[in-house]
């Protein structure tokens, strides 16, 4: 997810104007941390790594039919950012430039 806020942050600043929607998926807690996760840092606020209380125990509270309990990993309720998994490195401004040009061509069809 860190990734995510990453690139969405720079597609951003690269556009004259942009608007970010928010969406959902099968994995209640990824998507609620996600989502949380972009918009502090979009705002450029500080993630607490743990979180609060209050924020963990809202976390706990979720459940989802499609996720089997030994499937969920601790860190969906304590953290806000998942462990990156092996990283390939940074975009470059001209890769993230060609994502865009990519995403725009498709939305025009």
């Amino acid at each position: 997810n860190t990734t995510l806020w990453d690139l969405t942050e720079r597609c951003l600043a690269m556009a004259p104007a942009g608007v970010v929607l928010g969406g959902g998926g099968y994995n209640p807690w990824t998507a609620a941390r996600l989502w949380a996760g972009l918009w502090a840092h979009l705002r450029g606020l500080e993630i607490p790594d743990p979180l609060p209380g209050d924020a963990q125990a809202i976390l706990a509270r979720l459940d989802c039919d499609l996720v089997d309990e030994e499937d969920r990993l601790p860190r969906w309720v304590t953290a806000m950012a998942d462990i990156p998994r092996a990283d390939p490195g940074p975009l470059s401004d001209t890769e993230v430039s060609a994502l865009i040009g990519a995403a725009q061509a498709r939305a025009a069809v």
